[in-house]
């Protein structure tokens, strides 16, 4: 489980289909294991319009980290603390693990930055996507998501700030204005200390 592994998958992985998407939350649910849908697939099925997707975004508990571990096994291409990569069937899925803040929150650790954002397990919503519903987290950070500018990949920027205004078309307007308060922080000394200290 190490960057060779992940280089690996990359070289052979396949683009994922909503079959895909589908059959892992399926996997994952019969198994006892929580998960719901960010990034690309779950702007898509808010927008109802198919998008291109390179690999397929997850949360998962961090509680359920050794359920994971032991249900993926050798399927786990990369482990970090609060990452890891699934090799599903030569598809990509890339699973943030959330750990709980204050009351009803969750911090969501990923390279260089962190997100604190309603936890799920509250505030969790269902999409349709193929006759299916799928397991989003709040709309509003999905919408953050694609919007931020914090530490954020300049070649993937036009990209993302298309799905938004795709999102802004669709969301109601609460959901917008809640979205700003959810942009990511940069994983800094200082951040972590606030974030210690519940000042985040």
């Amino acid at each position: 489980m190490d960057k060779t592994d992940l280089r690996h998958l990359k070289l052979q992985r396949r683009v994922p289909t909503r079959q895909d998407l589908h059959g892992a939350l399926r996997y994952l649910a019969a198994h006892g294991i929580s998960a719901w849908v960010h990034g690309g697939w779950a702007v898509e099925a808010l927008v109802g319009k198919n998008l291109s997707h390179q690999d397929i975004d997850l949360f998962v508990p961090a509680d359920q980290r050794a359920q994971l571990q032991t249900l993926l096994g050798e399927q786990i291409v990369l482990w970090r603390e609060k990452f890891l990569v699934w090799n599903y069937d030569s598809v990509q899925i890339d699973i943030i693990l959330l750990s709980p803040y204050k009351t009803r929150e969750a911090i969501a650790f990923h390279r260089d930055i962190f997100w604190v954002f309603p936890h799920p397990r509250f505030s969790s919503t269902a999409a349709p996507l193929d006759g299916a519903s799928i397991p989003i987290v709040t709309p509003a950070f999905i919408l953050a998501e694609q919007e931020h500018s914090v530490r954020k990949k300049k070649k993937s920027i036009p990209k993302m700030l298309e799905r938004a205004a795709m999102l802004r078309e669709v969301l109601p307007p609460s959901e917008i204005e809640a979205s700003r308060k959810m942009w990511p922080h940069v994983n800094s000394p200082l951040n972590r200390l606030l974030l210690r200290l519940g000042l985040i």
